[in-house]
C-alpha cells in the first residue's frame, strides 16, 4: 500500500509541477517536463520513505484473489483492443462510443508539442 500512495503521490507532485512550469514559461518545454518528473520522483520517494515503517495491510486470501484476477480479466478484454496503431496513425477496432477516448488522444498530442499557456 505504501508503494500505491508514493506511485499516486508521485504522478500528481509531477503533473503539478508541470502545471505550474507550464504557466510559468508560457509552454511547457523540455526542461521543464524533466524537471517535473524529478519532482514527481522526488516526493515519490519522500512518500515512500515517511510510510516505510507503517503497518502492513493483511494479505488478500483465495476469493479476493480471485475477484481481483477475474476484474483484471475482464478490464483487459475490453480496454487493450480499443486503440491500436497502423503506420502513422491511431485506429480504433470497436464500432461503439469509446467515450473521450479521442479528446485525450488529442490533448495529449497538444500539450507534448509545446502548447502555450495561458498567462
Amino acid at each position: 500500500m505504501n508503494a500505491l500512495a508514493a506511485a499516486l503521490s508521485a504522478i500528481a507532485a509531477a503533473v503539478l509541477l508541470g502545471i505550474a512550469l507550464g504557466f510559468q514559461n508560457g509552454a511547457l518545454t523540455p526542461e521543464g517536463a524533466l524537471l517535473s518528473l524529478g519532482g514527481g520522483l522526488l516526493v515519490g520517494a519522500l512518500v515512500w520513505w515517511r510510510g516505510r515503517r507503517e503497518p502492513k495491510l493483511p494479505r488478500p486470501g483465495g476469493w479476493a484473489i480471485a475477484a481481483l484476477v477475474l476484474f483484471a480479466i475482464f478490464s483487459l478484454r475490453a480496454f487493450l483492443w480499443l486503440i491500436f496503431r497502423e503506420g502513422d496513425e491511431l485506429r480504433v477496432l470497436s464500432p461503439n462510443n469509446q467515450g473521450d477516448i479521442a479528446l485525450h488522444i488529442t490533448f495529449i498530442r497538444y500539450l507534448a508539442n509545446g502548447a502555450p499557456f495561458a498567462r
